[in-house]
């Protein structure tokens, strides 16, 4: 398979966070409580990924598991990745204040050939969208802070202007690295349908400077369960299913074109999607979408 690509995945994307909006805790929190059972079938419980070239038993690249409270939020995400020999197993737990539906912290760990990593990301919001998300960086294993990731997203009337900033320090002072640009956005029916990156360098979290995406009109299971951000970035999370993307660089250079292929079931929600690489006919994936009491 020319590369493996993960739909939605909301791990692969790491999210930076800012040490300025609130008190830093420096312990590991605990796990939150124990998830309880919910039984109304359309919040998702498990989106997985087949690779359609492998054989059947064999073919599974990649499995996320959603985990609920009492709220109907979710409070732990639990991601598989197949086929690079030992399976590679990354979990986030999400943390509320009182009956917020929207999370204020959100820890992910994950390893690596030697160490265990905490990140932990602290998030604010303005109209229900990400305003300001800050990670903190650690290795678990040696005890050693790695540094601050910092963005914020400011709206400009549709548009969105994000500053950068990243620190070597706990104090969060002297930025090392820093930039920020205008995110401009075309929306349809609630959904950013093109973007581009005046900036030039949020690229390196999109993937590519600019997206043209085209929708359904049926119920995205992703929405429900996926931090909200103003922009498009890797997740793609909008309101509707995406049905193709094209996405490049520089213009009339097309660097990925993806198409997609939903069954639904009868409330709108998809079951199953093939993505197809319009540029790679021999590239295929297969998605997967099991919900609470099916």
């Amino acid at each position: 398979m020319k590369y493996t690509f993960i739909l939605y995945c909301c791990l692969a994307a790491i999210v930076y966070l800012t040490s300025c909006q609130k008190e830093i805790d420096w312990n590991i929190p605990p796990d939150p409580p124990p998830p309880i059972p919910i039984n109304d079938s359309i919040y998702l419980k498990e989106y997985a990924e087949l690779d359609t070239t492998l054989p059947s038993g064999s073919d599974t690249i990649y499995q996320q598991i959603y985990q609920y409270d009492a709220q109907k939020r979710v409070i732990q995400t639990i991601a598989t990745f197949y086929g690079f020999g030992s399976p590679d197993v990354t979990s986030g737990n999400f943390f509320y204040n009182g009956t917020d539906t929207l999370p204020y912290k959100y820890v992910f760990r994950f390893n690596d050939a030697s160490d265990t990593y905490v990140d932990t990301i602290f998030l604010s919001y303005d109209q229900g969208l990400v305003k300001i998300d800050s990670t903190i960086e650690y290795n678990q294993s040696n005890g050693q802070f790695s540094g601050i990731r910092t963005l914020v997203y400011t709206a400009q009337g549709g548009n969105t202007f994000l500053q950068s900033r990243i620190y070597l320090n706990r104090a969060a002072i002297n930025p090392v690295y820093a930039w920020s640009g205008l995110i401009t956005k075309t929306y349809q029916n609630g959904n950013i349908t093109v973007q581009n990156d005046t900036s030039t360098s949020f690229i390196q979290f999109t993937g590519y400077g600019h997206h043209e995406v085209r929708y359904d009109n049926k119920i995205n299971p992703f929405y429900k369960v996926e931090l909200p951000y103003p922009v498009l970035n890797r997740f793609k999370v909008q309101r509707n299913n995406v049905l193709e993307e094209r996405s490049w660089d520089v213009p009339g250079t097309i660097l990925r074109h993806l198409s997609y292929n939903y069954i639904y079931r009868s409330d709108g929600r998809p079951v199953s999607v093939k993505v197809k690489d319009v540029q790679d006919p021999a590239f295929e994936i297969k998605g997967v979408f099991l919900y609470t009491n099916l």
